[in-house]
C-alpha cells in the first residue's frame, strides 16, 4: 500500500462514498476526523506522522482542508 502515505490516502478514499459529496471544487468529506483517528485506523504510531503526510498532500494540491 505504499507505506504510511498509501495507508492515509486509502483511508481518505474510503471516506468518500460514506461521507463525501460533490461540490464545485471536487469532493467534500463532510465529517470531522482527527489525525489521531487516522493514525489509529492506518496503524501509524503518531498523529505527527499523519500531520506530515497530510501537509505533503496539501502542498501537492491533492487535498485541501476547511
Amino acid at each position: 500500500m505504499n507505506g504510511k502515505n498509501g495507508a492515509v490516502c486509502a483511508f481518505i478514499y474510503q471516506l468518500i462514498p460514506i461521507f463525501g459529496r460533490k461540490v464545485k471544487k471536487g469532493i467534500l468529506i463532510d465529517f470531522q476526523v482527527t489525525n489521531d483517528d487516522i493514525a489509529g485506523f492506518c496503524g501509524i504510531s503518531t498523529r505527527n506522522s499523519v500531520n506530515r503526510i497530510l501537509r505533503g498532500l496539501r502542498e501537492q494540491n491533492v487535498i485541501s482542508m476547511v
